[in-house]
């Protein structure tokens, strides 16, 4: 409340805001107690009702969940958003965290070494990355990069790579433009991949034979890595 009193707001005005913003971030019951009686999750929630409780025309948020556990992260993250959509407020929220910055944002502008490297929407960043970086910094679980190198045919491209020969369709279709065959990289995204047994495998322009190295369940996805000659 420290900030609004400075401000000389009437008293049911500065309880009104503290009880409200205190229930969001469920620190209501840690009211009376003092900074060293905290946890660290705990000060952080404090920290940014001190922000909200202000209603100021921007947030510069840094990082503001990196303290709190797993749930309540996800659910600070929620509680954020519909507070941003209900004041409207400008916010600049800087995170590693890539479901942060997808689940929050209405666009994102990646940073490498200092530097912007992709601005624009979720969308954007996702389906169309500027460069290897975005590609694989976005997307959970990330993209997969693999080498290979493009064969022109008379019919159609396709890419090649070790234990990997995949028709991409004309020139035309793909939108590639004329000029030197060079090497490649081709990116899958696991969520464009299906995987069918041996048994069932369809011979198709865009099939390829893989091993499956490992499991990895989260409940409600299964995580598949596949070794396909040299790449997984």
């Amino acid at each position: 409340a420290f900030s609004l009193k400075l401000q000389k707001l009437a008293k049911d005005d500065i309880r009104r805001r503290v009880t409200e913003v205190a229930k969001v971030l469920a620190i209501d019951h840690l009211l009376a107690r003092r900074p060293a009686q905290l946890s660290g999750g705990q000060q952080q929630r404090v920290a940014l009702g001190r922000a909200l409780v202000k209603e100021p025309r921007v947030f510069l948020l840094d990082e503001p969940f990196s303290n709190l556990d797993a749930a309540l992260r996800s659910r600070m993250r929620t509680e954020v958003k519909r507070l941003h959509l209900s004041l409207g407020t400008t916010s600049i929220f800087v995170t590693h965290d890539q479901e942060e910055a997808m689940t929050l944002s209405d666009a994102i502008a990646v940073m490498a070494d200092g530097k912007v490297v992709q601005y624009g929407s979720q969308d954007e960043i996702y389906n169309r990355p500027a460069n290897t970086y975005v590609a694989t910094f976005i997307g959970k679980p990330r993209m997969s990069l693999v080498s290979g190198v493009l064969e022109r045919h008379a019919d159609a491209v396709e890419f090649v790579s070790a234990g990997m020969r995949l028709t991409l369709g004309t020139a035309a279709e793909i939108g590639l433009r004329d000029g030197p065959w060079r090497e490649v990289l081709a990116g899958f995204r696991a969520e464009h991949v299906s995987i069918v047994g041996n048994s069932g495998v369809d011979p198709s322009p865009l099939t390829f034979v893989g091993d499956v190295q490992m499991l990895e369940p989260t409940g409600s996805d299964t995580f598949v890595e596949l070794l396909v000659g040299d790449a997984s």
